[in-house]
């Protein structure tokens, strides 16, 4: 969780005062840990995410972070793996692949 903390602290939080856009690639299970970082330090879940799925952070899932002006900021979206689903083959579309949660 150091590791985490120093790149947030010293790599995203500085990009406040930019109208810079960062894309972070990983895997889910990095990314789940960056939202417990980020949630343990008062950063919020928009209201309109899925209550169901919104923890649901799957490999090659997009997760979208707003950063606060100066305070934490929130999450707008989180695990969204639309962009596979509409190229799965209809065979596979009802079925739940594996998730890198769980």
């Amino acid at each position: 969780m150091e590791r985490l903390d120093r790149f947030w602290r010293r790599e995203i939080l500085p990009l406040r005062a930019t109208d810079s856009i960062v894309l972070i690639v990983s895997h889910g299970g990095i990314i789940n840990l960056l939202r417990d970082y980020l949630m343990a330090r008062n950063y919020t879940i928009h209201d309109s995410l899925d209550k169901e799925k919104r923890f649901e952070v799957r490999n090659c899932s997009i997760t979208e972070v707003v950063l606060g002006e100066k305070g934490p900021g929130q999450f707008i979206r989180m695990g969204d793996w639309d962009h596979i689903l509409e190229y799965l083959d209809s065979e596979y579309a009802g079925q739940r692949l594996e998730n890198s949660t769980g």
